[in-house]
């Protein structure tokens, strides 16, 4: 699924390539897919943002 280059979204083009990063990825996405399933958070056709923090970079 999202091992092939073109399930990835252009502007990601540069994430790291390594099984760590990959396995993490998948692991999010799973993990969003499921908590968006058990409550119902998205209507069909509805437009959503998503936003992530990755912490506070000195």
């Amino acid at each position: 699924m999202l091992d092939d280059d073109s399930d990835i979204h252009p502007l990601f083009a540069g994430a790291p390539s390594t099984t760590e990063f990959k396995k993490l990825r998948k692991r999010i996405v799973r993990h969003t897919r499921e908590a968006i399933e058990q409550y119902g958070m998205v209507e069909r056709g509805a437009k959503w943002l998503v936003c992530l923090s990755g912490g506070y970079v000195n």
